[in-house]
This record gives C-alpha cells, structure tokens and sequence, in this order.
C-alpha cells in the first residue's frame, strides 16, 4: 500500500518546463471536471507563482517517463492560523490509471513532500463531478475531514452578479 507502485514514478517538478508537456493533461482534466467554465489555462500566471515560491506541481508518469497525473498546488501563509498552507488547485489521475493504490499513493507523496519543506496546513476541493465521491473518500482516509462547501457562480450572457 505504500511507496510508488510498480511501473510509476512520482515526482516534483517546475511548472516552467513542464507547462507545454502536459497541456494536454491538464485540458483533460478541465473537461472532465470544469464543465461549467471554458478552459484558458494561463502559463504566465502559475509560472510567475512558482518563480515566488507560490506554487508548485507534481506529477505521476508511467513506466515510459509519460505524465498520465498532476497535483498542482498553490502555497502561502495561512492569514487566519499563520500556518505555512497547501491549497490543491488541481488534481487528476488519467481513467485508466486510477486503479490499486496509484492514486492515493500518489496524494501521499505530494504531502509528505509539501510537509518536508515545512507545509502544516492542506487544503483540498473534491469537485461534485462523478469523480469527486472517490476523491473524498481516500481524502477522508488520509485523515483530511470536510470543513466547508464551496458554492460558484459564473456571470456571462448579460447575467449580472446583483
């Protein structure tokens, strides 16, 4: 149950030279899950966040070094604890690979990295998409518990915010 699983690798890498690899991954994952908004991934803002020391990505690549999941995540001081804090912003595992322990295996790695470089406080949002159920059950499992539901509004059309 622990560890990388056979046939895996997990890793941290730099959001500058990865961004164009795994566009297509991110997109997927934007399709799967961001059904309700258009997908206009911006590269200048996540790099500049992690030139900051604001953001972060990891990533599961199989056997023949191709990524097929991501966790990116973006990190500050906590204003209201004053804790060092990990916000999930995306997480995705490709279909076929979420099977066995990858996944959560995977979830583990990024916090024990993220905890190593002194993280106290993670955040994740399991969407309300078919997969969201699965996520917040290994969440649940890794000691996180729900603490709030977050509700979203896009404006467009000529719909107004009042």
């Amino acid at each position: 149950m622990g560890g990388v699983p056979s046939g895996f690798s997990f890793s941290q890498e730099l959001i500058s030279e990865t961004f164009d690899e795994c566009y297509n991954l991110y997109k997927e994952h934007a399709e799967e899950h961001q059904r309700n908004v258009p997908f206009n991934l911006n590269k200048e803002v996540y790099v500049a966040a992690e030139k900051a020391g604001n953001a972060t990505v990891f990533y599961v690549r199989d056997a023949e070094g191709k990524a097929v999941g991501f966790a990116g995540y973006l990190l500050q001081v906590n204003p209201h604890s004053g804790l060092s804090h990990a916000y999930c912003d995306s997480l995705y595992l490709k279909r076929e690979y979420r099977i066995g322990w990858v996944g959560h295996n995977f979830m583990k790695f990024c916090d024990e990295k993220l905890r190593s470089v002194g993280v106290r406080q993670f955040q994740h949002a399991a969407p309300l998409s078919p997969g969201g159920a699965a996520l917040g059950g290994i969440l649940v499992r890794q000691g996180y518990k729900a603490i709030e539901v977050i509700y979203q509004k896009v404006l467009g059309n000529g719909e107004s915010n009042g």
